[in-house]
Order: C-alpha cells, then sequence, then structure tokens
C-alpha cells in the first residue's frame, strides 16, 4: 500500500507504526481520540482533484490538513485533535536511534530526570481504570518524553553530555523524518506543544498496576508484537518501573 488511514482512536504509537511498517509506505492515524464526525473526505477529494498526481507524501499530508482543518474551528478542538502521517521506511532507523538512547539512559542511571519525565510526558485519554487509580494512559508521545528528560537531567559529564545529544537526535528524526505531517489543536492536553506524531508504551508514574500485572488483562503480551521482540524498550520500560516510579 502506498496510504494507509487509521480511521479509529489512539493508533499512531511505535508499536502499531512498527507492526504495519513493511506492507505500507506512508501511515496515517491520530495519537488521541477521533471524533465521530470522521475525516472530511470532500476536502480530502477536492485536493486530490486539483492536484491528481500528488504522490504518497503528500496525499498522506493533505489527509492530515483536511482533518486538522475540519476540526480546529468547532468546540471539538477544545478537547484537543492530533492527527500525524508518519513515513514507514523511517522506522526502523528510528528503532536503531530509540534504542542506543535507552541503553545510555539505563547506563546513566538519572533516575530523577527519568521520573520527571515519565509524571509530566504528555498523555493521550483516559483508558485504564482500575480500583481508585483513574490514570490518563499508558501511551505518551515520545519525542516529548524524551525532551523533557533532557529538561530535567541537566546534562555535564561527558556522558550525560552524549546522552543529550542522541536524545536531541532522536527528537529531530521523529520531528523532521519520521513524521512528514502533523496536525493539532492545543486543547485542555496543551497538544500544540507536546505532540509530535509517534506515541509509545511509557508506565504511568505512581500506579499500581504493575507491568507484568497488565500485561495479564490484554490478549498478547508487549514482547509478542514485532517492536516488542525487536527492540530494547521492554526492557526500558521495566527499568522505569523498577528504579524510576
Amino acid at each position: 500500500l502506498d496510504v494507509y488511514v487509521s480511521d479509529a482512536c489512539l493508533m499512531q504509537m511505535m508499536e502499531v507504526l512498527y507492526e504495519a511498517k513493511d506492507g505500507v509506505k506512508y501511515m496515517v492515524g491520530s495519537q488521541e481520540w477521533e471524533f465521530a464526525y470522521g475525516n472530511d473526505y470532500a476536502a480530502l477529494l477536492s485536493a486530490l482533484k486539483k492536484n491528481p498526481g500528488m504522490d504518497a507524501p503528500a496525499f498522506s499530508g493533505a489527509f492530515v490538513t483536511s482533518y486538522y482543518e475540519s476540526y480546529r474551528s468547532t468546540d471539538v478542538a477544545n478537547r484537543g485533535v492530533t492527527l500525524s502521517a508518519v513515513d514507514a521506511s523511517k522506522l526502523d532507523t528510528l528503532r536503531q536511534k530509540l534504542e542506543e538512547w535507552a541503553a545510555l539512559a539505563m547506563e546513566t542511571g538519572n533516575t530523577y530526570a527519568l521520573k520527571k519525565a515519565r509524571a509530566k510526558v504528555l498523555r493521550f485519554s483516559p483508558v485504564i481504570t482500575i480500583g481508585k487509580d483513574i490514570h490518563s494512559s499508558v501511551y505518551g508521545d515520545l519525542a516529548d518524553f524524551i525532551t523533557l528528560y533532557n529538561a530535567y537531567a541537566r546534562a555535564q559529564t561527558p556522558q550525560e553530555l552524549e546522552l543529550q545529544r542522541i536524545g536531541e537526535d532522536v527528537v529531530n528524526f521523529i520531528r523532521s523524518e519520521a513524521v512528514v505531517a502533523n496536525g493539532v489543536t492545543e486543547g485542555f492536553l496543551d497538544l500544540e506543544s507536546g505532540a509530535n506524531g509517534i506515541s509509545i508504551y511509557i508506565p504511568m508514574p505512581n500506579s499500581n498496576v504493575a507491568w507484568a500485572s497488565m500485561e495479564t488483562g490484554l490478549e498478547n503480551k508487549y514482547t509478542d508484537y514485532k517492536f516488542g521482540r525487536e527492540s530494547k524498550w521492554a526492557e526500558f520500560t521495566l527499568y522505569l518501573e523498577r528504579y524510576a516510579k
């Protein structure tokens, strides 16, 4: 496929993107809820009519623009609207860069910065309610998480400065290469400053829902999925649970 569009909620996460990357060139989806009105197909087809020769990245961008513009001036926008287009060919490189960052973050051991980033990262709509605990989500914006880590780390040593450099490289790669279009409205989630187009699993802070116990309520384990198997993100999230609560 040239372009795949998820007309569903909470789909633009690394785990979903990586699972589908070998069968599609560009993937369009939302980090947040998609609203019942759906996509503005009239505006999208109008753009295609004006430029029938547009290529896959341009069509993906037109999809993002038409969706964003259709909600931007409505009451729905106050809740926060996101849609992004991702270049699937960049996801292997993103995984490699992210692995390098996560490995060095664990080696550096700045649990204070990890705790702060984990607590303050932009997360998306409520998905889990257990007992008296109501959490925002187990998925947060990947670039926002690393940006927050760098802000709280206050790097000084050579190793810390190298980790900062790698983190900046990951964030820049997401914003300039992996994500080819990103449309957000600010809403109550302050999406405008924190939604960069790709989410990832980040355990909830101060939670009594353990990583392993959460998996028992799902049909599959995290490592059953391609990203869970081929990356070290599962190892990193376990590190967060153990040392950066």
